[in-house]
């Protein structure tokens, strides 16, 4: 296991999630009962099924590599890094401890200063 870091707003969904479902050991679960992880073929399906509902289709799901796995690492470089802004930290040293724990762009190359600048920056716009 490892710590994943998370945002405000989905820690508090996942604090309610909890409080009402009141699981024994995982939150999400696959069919083989409780105690069984959801299987990576299930996630992959359902966001599929959900980013079609956006406006996504599966064509260019593929083609811009939407998955689960990105989505989780852009997500952990995204709070990462207006973690570590917050605390003071420059665009350099930020891109650096992205790279050094194995974190990398959509189009997978290593952070840079204007890398990170760009995702703090789009995420403000969002």
């Amino acid at each position: 296991m490892r710590d994943v870091p998370i945002s405000p707003k989905v820690h508090g969904i996942l604090r309610r999630v909890i409080e009402e479902t009141q699981p024994s050991a995982l939150l999400f679960y696959g069919q083989g009962g409780k105690d069984k992880p959801m299987s990576k073929s299930v996630i992959e399906h359902q966001l599929a099924q959900a980013l079609e509902a956006t406006g996504i289709p599966r064509g260019e799901q593929r083609q811009r590599n939407i998955s689960f796995h990105a989505l989780r690492y852009y997500n952990g470089a995204l709070v990462t890094s207006k973690v570590l802004r917050s605390e003071g930290w420059t665009f350099e040293r930020i891109a650096e401890t992205l790279n050094e724990a194995g974190h990398r762009t959509r189009r997978g190359r290593p952070f840079g200063a204007t890398t990170v600048r760009r995702l703090l920056l789009m995420e403000s716009r969002a």
